[in-house]
């Protein structure tokens, strides 16, 4: 699938998309179902990729939900550690993805 990158550890969640709804939630909230579409798309005049492709739709939040507040102290400490790693190794901890969707996407 599309998920089958290396994510974090999330309590409860099940699959790519409920670990990626989990990074999202503190800033983005679900505006509507999740849909796969097809998509073909050609490199050259002979070779060509068709596939689905899995679409979520959010909406960027105004202030950070409630719950994700707690978090914040263990996300700071956490950030200390990651600085440690290196590479793709960073995005494995949770407090990097918030600090990065926090830069890229903060009103």
């Amino acid at each position: 699938t599309q998920y089958e990158w290396a994510a974090p550890v999330v309590p409860g969640a099940s699959s790519g998309e409920e670990v990626l709804a989990a990074a999202l939630r503190r800033w983005f909230e679900p505006v509507l179902e999740a849909k796969d579409l097809a998509f073909a798309r050609a490199e050259t005049a002979r070779k060509a990729d068709c596939g689905l492709q899995h679409l979520t739709f959010w909406r960027r939040r105004a202030e950070p939900a409630p719950e994700a507040e707690a978090l914040v102290p263990r996300a700071e400490r956490a950030a200390k550690q990651a600085s440690a790693c290196v590479g793709q190794a960073v995005y494995d901890e949770d407090a990097v993805v918030a600090q990065y969707l926090d830069f890229h996407y903060d009103p």
